[in-house]
């Protein structure tokens, strides 16, 4: 499986873990420019914008690899670009990571983390 499909795959599993939590799918794959929005969703009443890493393997899967710096502020100005030509804005706004690990039996272990970049900072 190539990089794209395999992305795909992984925002698709992140999508249904969203939902089988309770979340709306608003948005996937969100382009503008030269960047995009993996998903946009609703907690309830929270505007949340998750982005979603796929790893092979376990050596990087952790979450403190998964976004650097540099990405928290392209996914923070995005968001604000999504929200200016959506007309879609809440009061409360959260930025989750989900990672997606494979399984040795071919299934996938979905690692969450809520309000992994501090949408204010």
């Amino acid at each position: 499986m190539g990089t794209i499909e395999t992305g795909k795959q992984g925002e698709r599993i992140a999508a249904e873990y969203l939902i089988s939590q309770g979340f709306r799918i608003l948005d996937k794959n969100w382009r503008e420019s030269h960047g995009e929005l993996d998903i946009v969703a609703l907690d309830n009443t929270t505007l949340v914008f998750a982005e979603v890493k796929y790893r092979a393997d376990e050596e990087f899967a952790g979450i403190e690899y998964a976004i650097s710096h540099s990405k928290a502020r392209s996914l923070k100005k995005y968001a604000q670009k999504y929200m200016l030509k959506t007309d879609v804005y809440y009061e409360e706004i959260r930025f989750d990571f989900i990672g997606i690990l494979p399984n040795p039996d071919g299934s996938f272990r979905v690692e969450y983390a809520k309000n992994f970049i501090d949408w204010r900072g």
